[in-house]
């Protein structure tokens, strides 16, 4: 008996990005929401992944089994009931809704946001707390809006699963987040955030991630941090005992140092005296006027080492290929949906993803698939250059993958991926635009001797 291997395409995705916002600010979370903060946060961080890596079909949809199992949270623990819920005295129909759940039950149209899920979800949706929310407009950081909130509407549906009943959310993500998550963000990895939760470090995980990010642009190799300073981020009360304090520091930064490492090198902290505290080649963060009579080392010097403008060069192109390849992605899906409203009325999301597959691979609408190509392209690339020679490229990658599928039948698109079986092997894609990039890879004298004529 044959093994089949199975593989998957991308087994090294790339960071989530995240809204810079959000990491400028995580540390008012907690402040804000207390004990609801850390969940608050993991919403956030859900939104970018659903956005970059799952949700390109614009459905917006939180299954809570799919993002406890992705940000590490044990799902009947969301579902119990608060203690507090945020609707109660925001909504001056509280009461009423509550009179009418109990009437008609919590698994009917009038389900109140009472779990600490919901209400999380509710507090997103509902309470603005960032008051300087800033965009990137024409390679200028600005104040775009004083009132912002995450989400600008929330419903749920209920859906069968069997003999019983599960509660599914679709959100209206505020459409700046999203514009940021395409130029206004920084890389971060899921497993990271969710590990760091357990040792209460996700928030210094993010604000250190940024503030080296920022300081890294400007080609500076170091940020010196007062001991209060560095404590705060690193959520430690202070000590009494200033060898207890220091120490307590180093140790929390050793925990976080493997994981800041996998976006820097040569990652360091150090103790220094406040007679050696320079702006040379450093940031000062939070540090007063130099004493040079304190003579013990007190400052918190986190060094690393700059990368090579080939290797920033290399990163970044990695990063905005991404970028384009989702939205050419999101925007084909979008010019189906648009195109054939009509048709798609009353149908199921699994059933909408089945009919764009059999499209994008047909002949149908090849016009509209070149505009939508040659639109997302200079959105994104910010020029024109070659542009019709790739989207004729993309085209014959598309008809060449629909010739072998009608050949073999080696193509599945299932629930949640996308399979291909070819001689022995499954290979597993979580988008279409891996699945292209895949065929170009393998095929392309193929792909570039299909006539012109054939994608006409």
């Amino acid at each position: 008996m044959t093994t089949t291997e199975v593989v998957t395409y991308n087994p090294s995705p790339l960071p989530v990005r995240i809204d810079k916002n959000f990491a400028f600010h995580i540390s008012s979370f907690n402040s804000l929401f207390g004990e609801d903060s850390k969940l608050i946060k993991a919403i956030i961080f859900y939104m970018a992944i659903n956005f970059q890596e799952k949700d390109l079909f614009g459905f917006h949809k939180l299954d809570p089994k799919e993002f406890c199992e992705k940000l590490k949270y044990h799902q009947s623990h969301l579902s119990y009931i608060h203690k507090n819920p945020f609707f109660l005295t925001h909504d001056p129909n509280a009461q009423k809704l509550i009179e009418l759940e109990e009437k008609h039950g919590r698994n009917s149209v009038h389900r109140t946001w009472s779990t600490i899920l919901e209400n999380a979800l509710y507090i997103l949706t509902n309470r603005s707390f960032i008051d300087d929310y800033r965009v990137r407009k024409q390679n200028k950081t600005v104040v775009e809006t004083q009132r912002f909130n995450f989400i600008d509407s929330i419903r749920f549906e209920h859906v069968k699963t069997g003999k019983t009943k599960k509660t599914i959310y679709y959100y209206k993500p505020n459409p700046l987040f999203e514009d940021n998550l395409r130029t206004y963000f920084i890389g971060s990895f899921t497993n990271h955030f969710a590990s760091l939760r357990q040792n209460n470090l996700d928030d210094s995980y993010l604000n250190l991630l940024n503030r080296i990010n920022n300081a890294t642009s400007n080609r500076l190799t170091g940020i010196q941090f007062s001991i209060g300073a560095i404590a705060e981020i690193l959520n430690i009360s202070e000590y009494k005992r200033f060898t207890q304090y220091k120490r307590k520091v180093t140790d929390k930064f050793k925990t976080l140092k493997p994981f800041l490492d996998s976006h820097f090198k040569g990652l360091e902290l150090t103790w220094i005296k406040p007679s050696s505290v320079t702006a040379a080649s450093a940031l000062i963060e939070s540090i007063a006027v130099p004493h040079n009579k304190v003579n013990y080392e007190n400052i918190a010097l986190i060094t690393w080492e700059l990368y090579t403008k080939e290797e920033i060069a290399t990163s970044n192109q990695k990063t905005y290929d991404n970028i384009f390849d989702t939205e050419l992605n999101r925007n084909i899906i979008k010019a189906y949906f648009d195109t054939h409203e009509g048709k798609l009325l009353n149908t199921e999301e699994e059933h909408k993803k089945d009919r764009f597959y059999k499209w994008v691979l047909s002949s149908n609408d090849m016009e509209l698939k070149k505009a939508t190509y040659i639109t997302t392209y200079g959105a994104i690339k910010k020029h024109q250059i070659s542009v019709k020679q790739h989207a004729t490229s993309y085209l014959k990658t598309l008809f060449y993958i629909s010739t072998i599928q009608e050949k073999h039948n080696c193509i599945q698109f299932e629930k949640n991926c996308i399979r291909l079986s070819l001689k022995g092997k499954h290979i597993i894609f979580n988008q279409l635009y891996e699945l292209t990039n895949y065929f170009m890879e393998q095929w392309p004298t193929q792909i570039r001797n299909i006539p012109n004529s054939k994608i006409a």
